[in-house]
């Protein structure tokens, strides 16, 4: 009865939550502190995701997420950096984490915002309850937002439902589709996720490996997995691809357990001889039941994650803007 108690605990998988983005924007400082670039930017996804559930967001997760990225592309040579630093500075001059230096906080204090008028955010798919916010403020029509980087989030009540970070160019317009529940994604990458602008759409399966739509090779775990993030129905599916995983190495760790279980008590039945027989017979059968019935319950658990990740790869192209 334990064994089969243990099987099926381990199968039930766990309900997505929203993640927590100040959590894991202090997540990424640290990764950022300690040189773990890739960690941070995947901290930096899980914060952007959690924006697209949460609240609306406020300065003490802007101010160190923007930091952050500014600080993870300064690494890099990016020019983006100041732009990312000027972000920073916007949703609260005060804040610096002192732990990235001083060349850090030098180049942060002198960054500005692009120079240059101001461009229209134009939004489709919106429904009637809908909020909107840019950068924790509420908005109203027309949608005019200063250049530079900007996040964007739409929800209902007291929760988003929706949220993409913006790069604006000055008197530029960019339009945003906002996805209901199996609907469209942004049309336009520039309104994506800044983090993984060069992974050109759609991203497909070949083999065991992923390439984008420039044959460039995409990693699963590091990009595929990050960008589906975005996606709300993609973070359900992560969520219940993580799950899946947790189950199947339960299930299966019970099913090798069993399995021994079996060998021991049909060894101790033809030879041991530590228990009465006909009570060893009975555990063997026992044990050989659950043995089988695990890897019934490993075989299913297995299909639903091939589906999961199916799920996982057209979330990520949802994000990018991609059809598949």
């Amino acid at each position: 009865m334990w064994i089969v108690t243990l099987i099926a605990a381990a199968a039930i998988g766990q309900e997505a939550r929203c993640p927590d983005s100040l959590l894991a924007v202090r997540s990424a400082e640290q990764d950022v502190v300690s040189y773990f670039l890739r960690d941070a930017e995947l901290g930096l996804t899980e914060a952007i995701a959690g924006m697209g559930c949460g609240a609306q967001a406020s300065r003490e997760q802007l101010a160190p997420f923007w930091l952050a990225q500014g600080v993870i592309w300064s690494f890099m040579d990016d020019e983006r950096a100041d732009y990312a630093y000027a972000a920073a500075r916007a949703a609260d001059p005060d804040y610096f984490m002192s732990d990235y230096g001083d060349a850090v906080r030098a180049r942060w204090e002198r960054s500005t915002a692009p120079a240059g008028g101001t461009g229209e955010l134009l939004l489709r798919g919106l429904e009637g309850t809908d909020w909107v916010a840019i950068d924790g403020t509420e908005a109203t029509e027309p949608y005019k937002v200063s250049p530079g980087f900007h996040l964007l989030q739409v929800g209902t009540a007291e929760q988003a439902r929706f949220a993409r970070l913006l790069d604006m160019e000055p008197e530029s317009e960019v339009t945003v589709v906002v996805p209901t529940d199996g609907g469209s994604a942004p049309t336009m990458q520039l309104a994506g996720v800044v983090a993984f602008a060069d992974v050109a759409p759609p991203i497909r399966r070949k083999g065991r490996s992923y390439l984008d739509a420039n044959d460039e090779k995409v990693s699963w775990r590091l990009e595929v997995q990050p960008i589906a993030a975005a996606d709300p129905t993609g973070r359900t599916s992560l969520q219940l691809y993580r799950s899946n995983l947790a189950a199947g190495v339960g299930v299966s760790a019970v099913g090798v357990g069993a399995l021994y279980s079996t060998y021991m008590f049909a060894w101790d039945a033809t030879a041991g001889h530590n228990l009465d027989s006909g009570a060893a017979w009975t555990l063997t059968a026992t044990s050989a039941a659950a043995t089988g019935g695990a890897a019934v319950l490993v075989a299913r658990i297995l299909k639903k994650r091939r589906a999961h990740r199916t799920d996982i790869e057209t979330a990520a192209n949802r994000t990018l803007g991609g059809s598949r």
